[in-house]
């Protein structure tokens, strides 16, 4: 009777092993969620705190972090190439980086050159400007000779079209990246409002997103929405597209009826 009934609660024992394995499982599941919602929710209060300061410093600080965004994009985007460059050691490609940053340093002075010559002639407040924006157009065109001589030269017998083939994805992250943002200094020194309004609209599409995504993830579509970001879904997407595309028709009606 005794063995019988160490036996039976063995087996009981067995039998809730699984149920309590599930229970301890989830129970570990919605910690990390909460601790993921927790850090992302500190993470975004202290980028939302940082932002507003910035825009509250004035419009030359928020220049400088558009920049700042600009020179890390560019450096993320073609470390993608440079990982490939790396793990093809039979390649041998001269001054591979550096010509990249120079390229990138080149759009720059164009972009921002141009834009501090205009500012210089319609604002008296920067008038001192004028003699040294003089000679930008010159400048710009010496310095593109020199970096398309340089990149000529490391051009190798053996690897032309690999180097060409890098040389264009340059260009095109350079057209993405710095040629798109001409005139987003113009647009932040008419007012802050053409900068802040488009980011602001990123941010609410984003957090709808989430919360679309976080509550009907999954649920009706199974198939990945973006290979390389294989978390987003479709219903994230979808609801965040129609909340926030009729919620700014509510509001466009509401402006145009007043």
């Amino acid at each position: 009777m005794k063995e019988r009934r160490r036996n039976d609660s063995v087996e009981s024992t067995n039998s809730n092993a699984p149920a309590v394995a599930l229970e301890e499982h989830d129970d570990k599941t919605k910690l990390s969620f909460w601790q993921k919602f927790r850090v992302r929710a500190r993470a975004a209060t202290l980028m939302m705190l940082g932002f507003m300061s910035i825009v509250w410093a004035g419009h030359m600080y928020v220049c400088i972090l558009v920049m700042i965004l600009q020179g890390l994009s560019f450096r993320e985007v073609v470390n993608v190439r440079y990982r490939e460059y790396k793990s093809q050691m039979d390649v041998q490609m001269p001054l591979f980086r550096t010509l990249q940053w120079l390229w990138y340093g080149l759009a720059m002075v164009f972009v921002y050159g141009d834009f501090i010559k205009v500012f210089s002639h319609t604002h008296e407040s920067a008038a001192w400007l004028v003699p040294y924006t003089r000679h930008h157009g010159i400048v710009t065109f010496g310095l593109y000779c020199l970096i398309f001589m340089i990149s000529v030269g490391t051009l190798q017998k053996n690897s032309v079209k690999y180097q060409v083939g890098q040389l264009s994805w340059t260009i095109v992250t350079l057209c993405i990246v710095v040629g798109q943002m001409k005139f987003v200094a113009n647009n932040i020194f008419d007012g802050l409002f053409w900068f802040v309004f488009p980011v602001w609209l990123v941010i609410n599409n984003d957090c709808w997103a989430y919360f679309w995504g976080i509550l009907f993830g999954r649920r009706f579509i199974r198939q990945p929405f973006f290979s390389l970001s294989p978390k987003k879904t479709w219903e994230g997407f979808i609801g965040a597209f129609f909340f926030y595309y009729f919620r700014w028709l509510y509001h466009c009606a509401m402006v145009l009826s007043d």
